[in-house]
């Protein structure tokens, strides 16, 4: 039987070679298919997960689990977001200040119940401590073009053994309050109004269909809430404080 020349098996054995190099970039190809699919599933796995362990329990605040929600990436005011939970968090604090984020602003609601004394602008010391690091986490994130709007709400419960003459001036000191902490922590006045809106913007209903008073619902609607959100030119003039004449 005739056997190939020497130059004839070698190119023979080459050919074979050349034809199952192919293999080897399948088996690449689909290894690195492999990998950016194991990525692509933990990444969205990670959207469901907020990555913090809040207590449970019944919420002193009405809309702390809906505002507790996942962070959406990529968006303005992330980095003040983050920072405002993180505040939150580490204080066990989440039962009487909730963090919400929109596409175009971020607002701390704060439980007046809880940081200030009834029927005062007063913060109770042991509470001034929270306060002031979320100044500092919204100064830390805030920019040239935001506004800080602060704004005071109450219940509808006309006051009647305060040093206030309605709940108009009790919202606006309060909130007047808290834009002095923002300011001391280093935020440009001129970026900030303190505005008031007495009981007229509750969260929740302060009566029934009936007319019944609720009462743990006029505690949720006595506020301080915070937001920021951005302007196209930044804002001129000083703070202001908005109180009508003709309040409650």
């Amino acid at each position: 039987m005739a056997t190939l020349p020497k130059s004839s098996r070698k190119h023979t054995k080459g050919q074979d070679d050349h034809i199952d190099a192919w293999l080897m970039s399948y088996a690449d190809l689909i290894t690195l298919l492999f990998i950016f699919f194991v990525i692509f599933v933990s990444v969205s796995m990670s959207k469901h997960d907020d990555g913090s362990s809040l207590a449970r329990g019944e919420p002193v605040h009405p809309y702390i689990e809906k505002h507790f929600g996942l962070l959406p990436l990529g968006m303005p005011y992330d980095n003040i977001y983050s920072n405002l939970k993180g505040v939150v968090i580490a204080h066990s604090e989440d039962k009487t200040i909730a963090v919400e984020k929109t596409d175009r602003s971020v607002s701390v609601d704060v439980s007046a119940l809880s940081y200030f004394t009834p029927g005062t602008a007063d913060i109770p010391a042991e509470q001034l401590s929270v306060l002031q690091a979320l100044a500092h986490a919204i100064k830390d994130g805030v920019s040239i073009g935001d506004i800080i709007e602060v704004q005071g709400h109450t219940d509808d419960v006309v006051l009647t053994d305060s040093k206030f003459a309605n709940n108009w001036e009790l919202a606006a000191m309060r909130a007047t309050r808290m834009t002095t902490l923002l300011i001391d922590a280093g935020i440009d006045p001129a970026q900030i109004r303190a505005v008031s809106y007495a009981g007229n913007r509750p969260i929740v209903p302060n009566e029934d269909e009936a007319g019944n008073a609720i009462p743990e619902n006029r505690l949720h609607n006595q506020r301080v809430v915070i937001k920021v959100e951005h302007l196209v030119s930044p804002p001129a003039g000083a703070t202001q404080n908005t109180v009508p004449s003709d309040g409650e």
